[in-house]
């Protein structure tokens, strides 16, 4: 009798009302994790709005740097700096683990405690007078114009790196955001000490032709840092083939500089980059990335978006009924990195992609998602979140 009062409650009624609260939540989720119409819609059409305004000033550059021997695509059978380079740069500390500790700057680019004191600090080619190079061999300079390219990829650093991937030390996230790569920098500073001995010792074309070699190297690393410090080597190259031609040391006519290598760092790369992500249209695609003509900048974009896409995958996985789909996207950049013939190396990229089922269970852990970030339809609202923010 105690228990009479459940005969009169409507049960169908809630049943129905409950059905028609989950058919609402299951519509709402839906059309949340769609861009067309979404929460983040807005967001994704004004990314790709700028991307698509962007790209007559991207053409502009890769057709203007991209006949510059600086960004050619080395030769299949080209000779390697690193076996050169990768034992003497300095690599330095890249997070708090005892397999990073740094590697300190070894033969010719161990320099004095006066020389090093002084690199540490902006360096004005200008103030070449000021400088005595007797105690400075920037010889090794001369030796890399034997060379075609600069793999990273056969470090100790990196292969150390790479085998803690291997071994699931790390998951694929923390692979890519902690990859170590040399003191760009360190390099740099050496061009501009050596373009300043050129201008000291009145002999300017070896200076800028050795200086032209280095940023051609720094370029074909295939990384972020490389690309910058290479345009920064040409806007340097500039601004002291300028000061030798006012200073009589040089005619002008003896060396053709790089006229806009700050074009090159204000543009170039802040366009190329955000071409390898998921809400890229495919008709930029085909402009940037899938363009085996498009040499400026290309293969460090597709190195910096596989970092970036990485955090995305494991979002996507399998697909529940009316859920964003977003496997064409991924598939498509994932064919453009492990391409052969995209003009790139990409060796750890490839290597990753051509393992990566293999290594999904490391994936939470790197991600550390929430339980809501997990549950389908939810997820994909998620990863939009994450296309959609700056």
């Amino acid at each position: 009798m105690k228990w009479h009062w459940l005969r009169v409650v409507p049960w169908k009624k809630l049943g129905i009302g409950l059905l028609g609260v989950v058919a609402v939540l299951f519509i709402v989720l839906v059309t949340l994790q769609h861009p067309s119409v979404g929460l983040y819609g807005p967001a994704l059409r004004r990314k790709q709005q700028r991307l698509r305004s962007l790209m007559p000033e991207y053409v502009r550059i890769q057709t203007l740097f991209s006949n510059l021997d600086v960004y050619q695509v080395p030769p299949k059978d080209g000779k390697d700096a690193g076996d050169f380079l990768n034992p003497i740069v300095r690599w330095p500390l890249q997070c708090s683990s005892p397999e990073y500790l740094e590697h300190p700057p070894q033969g010719p680019l161990k320099v004095s405690p006066k020389w090093q004191k002084l690199m540490m600090a902006p360096i004005k080619v200008e103030d070449y007078e000021r400088l005595d190079f007797k105690d400075l061999d920037l010889s090794w300079l001369a030796k890399l114009k034997q060379y075609d390219y600069w793999d990273l990829s056969h470090s100790a650093s990196q292969k150390l790196h790479y085998n803690r991937l291997l071994v699931r030390h790390i998951n694929a996230i923390e692979f890519f955001r902690a990859v170590p790569y040399p003191a760009f920098a360190d390099l740099f500073q050496f061009g501009q000490l050596r373009l300043m001995k050129g201008l000291k010792q009145r002999n300017m074309k070896s200076a800028l032709s050795e200086v032209r070699q280095l940023a051609k190297l720094l370029n074909s690393t295939e990384s972020l840092n490389g690309f910058i410090l290479s345009a920064a080597m040409l806007v340097a190259e500039e601004k002291a083939y300028r000061l030798a031609v006012e200073k009589k040391i040089l005619s002008a006519r003896d060396w053709a500089p790089v006229t806009e290598g700050l074009d090159l760092l204000n543009n170039g790369m802040v366009n190329a980059l955000p071409q390898y992500g998921a809400y890229t249209p495919p008709e930029i695609l085909a402009i940037t990335l899938e363009n085996p003509k498009n040499t400026v900048g290309r293969c460090a974009a597709i190195q910096e978006g596989v970092t970036r896409l990485s955090r995305l995958v494991p979002l996507f996985s399998k697909k529940w009924p009316m859920e964003r789909d977003i496997d064409d996207a991924l598939g498509r950049l994932r064919e453009i990195a492990l391409d052969p013939n995209n003009g790139c190396r990409l060796r750890y990229v490839r290597e990753y992609w051509q393992t990566q089922e293999s290594r999904q269970a490391e994936w939470r852990g790197g991600l550390r998602l929430s339980s809501y970030q997990t549950l389908p339809y939810v997820r994909r609202i998620v990863a939009n979140e994450w296309i959609s923010s700056p």
